[in-house]
């Protein structure tokens, strides 16, 4: 009974976890798409670079739950992209000051046509970066939680290491989350009520999709994965069998909730 109570509090903190970590990565970057339409200046085409400090000072903490205190005590300190085509997409987070570093590849065609253009124009280009930046917010996360015991350092590029990199704990996490982040679990579809031809009202249903697509996906997208043991494998996959099991529980309460649509 006691396992069974744990595994539940297991599978719905790591669901609502990620859950808030993709929320926050979407309002930073609605936050950066809006600082960046205001100051994007015409000498620009070639490259740009900007930095957002105090970023969590922004965000409204009240729709977070489990990260909260996270975000309340501003634990990141600063976010910075560089837009430069020919660079790689990636990130990195640095603990030692809370800083974190994105780098974003458009082509030089999108670049040019950023001048002029608003946020949203700004936020599609920006959503590039979605599972760098949440992929990097959770090593921050873990790191805030675990006071600076589980993200660790001195890890490089060369081959040798990148075993010993795949394999550690923070990464195994964060690419978790990034991943997961990113799925479809689920299809949505309509079911029609006797009035909806009069009224055009329609309920929501949302179905689960097969697990084997889900697994081949995710192994798909692991960055490393073929670095890792087959214990560290099983392992991952068991987490994600969790997680599925979640989501499960979620679109089943969803569709006993009765949600509708009006298409009128």
């Amino acid at each position: 009974m006691m396992y069974l109570k744990l595994f539940e509090q297991y599978i719905t903190e790591r669901y609502s976890n990620i859950s808030e970590l993709k929320t926050l990565t979407e309002d930073i970057l609605l936050l950066m798409a809006k600082d960046i339409a205001y100051g994007f200046s015409a000498n620009s085409r070639n490259g740009y670079e900007h930095n957002i400090k105090d970023i969590f000072k922004k965000i409204d903490i009240e729709k977070y739950h489990n990260i909260q205190g996270f975000i309340k005590d501003d634990f990141v300190k600063s976010i910075s992209v560089t837009i430069i085509p020919d660079e790689i997409v990636r990130g990195y987070y640095i603990d030692s000051s809370g800083d974190i570093k994105l780098n974003l590849n458009p082509t030089r065609n999108d670049l040019k046509t950023l001048h002029g253009k608003d946020e949203k124009d700004i936020y599609y280009l920006l959503y590039g970066l979605h599972n760098t930046l949440i992929h990097e917010l959770q090593h921050a996360y873990d790191d805030y939680r675990s006071d600076g015991k589980y993200v660790k350092k001195g890890y490089n590029n060369e081959i040798e290491n990148l075993e010993a990199y795949y394999r550690s704990d923070h990464e195994l996490n964060a690419h978790f989350t990034d991943i997961i982040s990113s799925m479809e679990f689920y299809t949505t579809d309509f079911e029609e009520t006797p009035t909806s031809l009069d009224d055009g009202i329609v309920i929501v249903i949302r179905k689960i999709n097969d697990f084997d697509i889900i697994k081949q996906n995710f192994i798909k997208n692991f960055e490393g994965w073929s670095y890792l043991t087959e214990d560290i494998k099983k392992k991952m996959l068991r987490q994600l069998g969790k997680y599925y099991i979640m989501v499960n529980e979620k679109i089943k309460k969803y569709n006993q909730e009765k949600h509708t649509k009006s298409f009128y």
